[in-house]
């Protein structure tokens, strides 16, 4: 009996050591396999790190805007193709899946009118990808997806998904013909409280129309003209400053 008791703490150790290594790896590819259907592997340096981390939408939105706005060093962008000749039937089929769903749910919330989308628009081209706060050391994937309709004179749409929940958290929409009307502020109200999101009473500026974000530095911009909508994540400043970056991601 003391021979088990004294080689019974190291053997516990061992095996905490074990499972705080390589449990954090087998729960990565368990979520991949269950949303793609594939193990997913990257090429990472040494110095890089894709810590089990969950994430709250504000974190996520945070993590959004850093990649929008790409600060020198500050951030790890990890990318992974979905087109056809990169990715999988069934990877395409599951994103196609979750963005069809999306805007299927968005029109009928009433958030977005359905004349919204053009009737034979395409998806051009989708990607995945992980954006990691180098300072935190905290990252979140993405969905990032680009619309087309070829039988226009020009309309295209650029659309970011959160991985995890399926939810849209950037939209930019060109059109050479007028859009259907849209009231920004219903719009706006109506996208923050879907999200679950606690905002502050909306403010106006020429076409743009701000919702600053409770207990946070973000806030949710809505950008319309008559061929141009932009629902986009900033920081609580005057958005005229950054126009030329609203329509990226």
């Amino acid at each position: 009996m003391k021979y088990i008791i004294r080689w019974l703490l190291p053997a516990i150790t061992v095996l905490t050591i074990l499972s705080a290594a390589l449990l954090p790896e087998k729960l990565s590819q368990f979520r991949d396999q269950k949303l793609f259907h594939a193990i997913h592997a990257e090429e990472i340096s040494s110095n890089s790190s894709l810590p089990i981390w969950t994430p709250d939408l504000i974190q996520k939105l945070s993590l959004l805007y850093l990649h929008n706005n790409n600060p020198d060093g500050n951030i790890t962008i990890i990318n992974r193709s979905l087109n056809d000749s990169e990715s999988t039937p069934e990877e395409r089929r599951i994103m196609e899946e979750l963005l069809y769903t999306e805007l299927n749910s968005l029109v009928e919330a009433q958030i977005l009118p359905k004349d919204l989308f053009s009737e034979n628009y395409h998806l051009s081209s989708a990607l995945r990808f992980y954006v990691q706060d180098n300072q935190e050391n905290k990252g979140n994937w993405f969905l990032s997806v680009e619309l087309y309709d070829e039988t226009l004179n020009y309309w295209g749409a650029s659309i970011i998904l959160d991985e995890e929940t399926g939810k849209l958290l950037h939209l930019s929409l060109f059109s050479s013909e007028n859009l259907p009307p849209i009231s920004p502020e219903i719009m706006g109200q109506t996208f923050l409280d879907r999200l679950g999101i606690e905002y502050e009473p909306f403010k106006k500026d020429g076409a743009y129309t701000i919702f600053p974000l409770k207990e946070t530095n973000l806030q949710y911009t809505i950008l319309l003209e008559p061929e141009t909508l932009i629902i986009t994540i900033y920081y609580n400043y005057h958005p005229n400053t950054q126009s030329t970056q609203t329509d990226r991601g």
